[in-house]
Order: structure tokens, then C-alpha cells, then sequence
């Protein structure tokens, strides 16, 4: 039998096997809300100290693009008790010490009622329950007062932070379950294929982040869910994309799906993340055809 031949380009992918990785698993909706629940048995003691806990899942599982039941499932648990109403430049300042404070109520009763071997978080608590990974991330609600509706979440790890951590799952995930209704269920399988190339043609620092995937899906707009194949969808939504992201200087224009926060960080900036989804649209492009 001969050797494969190196210098051969790579084999192309068909619609077959993107329609395989668009399948959303199984026991996602499952292994979701056993982890909700077991994380929420172990926090409800702290209500006695903080009172109402808002707990929800965000990322993959809440948006329903995890690609396999190995996925982390992301938890959010706020202390509604406490929402911060304005910003802050004071890493020492009220806000951040509420912060700290129950962010380490969270880590003791995660500890000693989940996962003793769970290592001190600084951002996300990660726990190893009988589903799987979980990863909790305690925040403090953010609702300034000067946008009236805004509810999203507000943390500031440590003082070496140079500011606070803010960011908007619930208002993201509301953007993803409209458009998914709007393309009549197309959105949602495009970025699990397009999450199931990335496993399987990455590892480590050259994987393309989960939300780069769902945001440059996003930015795509409606129409490039128009084909009726899973395949035609991914090549458009690749065809609308490349060009600009390409471009080390345009890419940087790239957002979330909200608008707010830009995907790639500042012009001239490091950004691995901007570096890993180049070369993953340049190769999956020349692999779809």
C-alpha cells in the first residue's frame, strides 16, 4: 500500500460529515440541567448570608451550540443583593470587596459540598461533578443607572486587574435565540459544524474559542443561512467573513453578537484569538470547496 502522498491537498469536506457535527447531542439538554442543579444544592445554604442567588447557564449549553457532551457546562451565580450601579476604577473600592468576599462564600461551599480538590478560581470556579466539568463563576449583577434595563454581570478578581470584568450572557443569548427563529432554525447547526471542525482540526492555544466561532457566525448576518444544506450555509458564512478577517486591521472591527465589546481587542494588539480563527477560516474554506 502506498504512502500518503504530503504534499496532497487536504481531503474536502462533505455534507455528510458537516451535517454529523451539526447535530446538537443528545443529552446536552440533560447533562445542562443536572449540573444546574447539583451546583444549585450546594449553593443554597449561602442564601441564609447573601438571600436570593440568581443561578443560569450561559455559553454552548444556553445557546444550545455545545458540540458534545464533554463540553464544560458554564454557570453563572449572581448575588442579586448586591448589583453594582455604576463603573469603578477603585480595585479596592465597595463593589470589589462584596465581590471577593462572596466569591469566596462560593469557593468554601462548592469545596465542601461538591469538589474538595477544587483549586482556588480567578475567574471561574472549576468543578468536577458526575456530568462532567463545571465551571461556576461568581458575579455581582451590573445595572447602571444610567441605562436603565441593562442586567449583566460585574467581577473584579483581584486588585492586579486593571479594571472590572463585564460582561452580558443573558442579553447574548437572547440575540442567538432570535436569530436562530429568524432563519427558521438555521443559525445553530452552521455553529456547531462549524465548532466540530475546530476540535477536530485544533488543540490547545490554536483552537478558536467557542463564542469567536458563535460571534463571527453571528456577524455573518441572516442571509448566509439561506441555503437549505448545512454546507452551503458554512461556505457562505465563510465567504462573508474571510476577506475582512484576513485583514489584521479590519478583523478588529469584529464584535459580539450585542456590538458592545470587540471580539479581537485593539489595532496592533496581541490576539491569539484573532490568530487561531485566521488560520481556521483560511483552512476550512479550502476544505469546503
Amino acid at each position: 500500500m502506498a504512502d500518503p502522498d504530503p504534499n496532497a491537498a487536504p481531503a474536502q469536506f462533505t455534507d455528510e460529515q458537516l451535517s454529523a457535527r451539526a447535530a446538537e447531542p443528545q443529552d446536552a439538554r440533560r447533562v445542562m440541567t443536572q449540573a444546574l442543579a447539583e451546583v444549585d444544592k450546594a449553593l443554597a445554604p449561602l442564601e441564609i448570608d447573601y438571600g436570593e442567588l440568581d443561578l443560569f447557564v450561559q455559553g454552548g449549553y444556553a445557546n444550545r451550540t455545545a458540540v458534545n457532551v464533554q463540553s464544560d457546562v458554564d454557570i453563572v451565580v449572581r448575588w442579586l443583593g448586591m448589583p453594582v450601579s455604576a463603573e469603578t476604577d477603585d480595585p479596592d473600592g465597595d463593589d470589589a470587596r462584596a465581590y471577593r468576599l462572596f466569591r469566596d462564600a462560593v469557593v468554601d461551599a462548592l469545596r465542601s459540598r461538591l469538589d474538595r480538590g477544587l483549586r482556588d478560581p480567578r475567574i471561574a470556579c472549576r468543578c468536577e461533578l458526575s456530568t462532567g466539568h463545571v465551571d461556576v463563576v461568581p458575579c455581582l449583577p451590573y445595572r447602571p443607572a444610567t441605562e436603565p434595563g441593562r442586567d449583566d454581570i460585574w467581577l473584579w478578581p483581584d486588585p492586579y486587574y486593571d479594571q472590572a470584568i463585564i460582561s452580558w450572557p443573558k442579553l447574548i443569548h437572547t440575540l442567538i435565540e432570535t436569530r436562530d427563529r429568524e432563519t427558521c432554525g438555521r443559525f445553530r447547526p452552521v455553529v456547531r459544524a462549524l465548532k466540530g471542525l475546530r476540535d477536530e482540526l485544533s488543540s490547545g492555544e490554536d483552537k478558536v474559542p467557542s463564542f469567536v466561532i458563535e460571534s463571527l457566525t453571528f456577524a455573518a448576518g441572516p442571509h448566509a443561512m439561506a441555503a437549505p444544506a448545512v454546507s452551503g450555509r458554512c461556505r457562505a458564512v465563510l465567504a462573508g467573513l474571510r476577506d475582512q478577517l484576513l485583514d489584521d486591521t479590519a478583523a478588529r472591527c469584529f464584535t459580539e453578537p450585542s456590538g458592545r465589546s470587540p471580539l479581537f481587542g485593539v489595532a496592533d494588539a496581541p490576539s491569539p484569538a484573532l490568530d487561531a480563527a485566521q488560520g481556521f477560516v483560511d483552512e476550512v474554506w479550502h476544505r469546503l470547496g
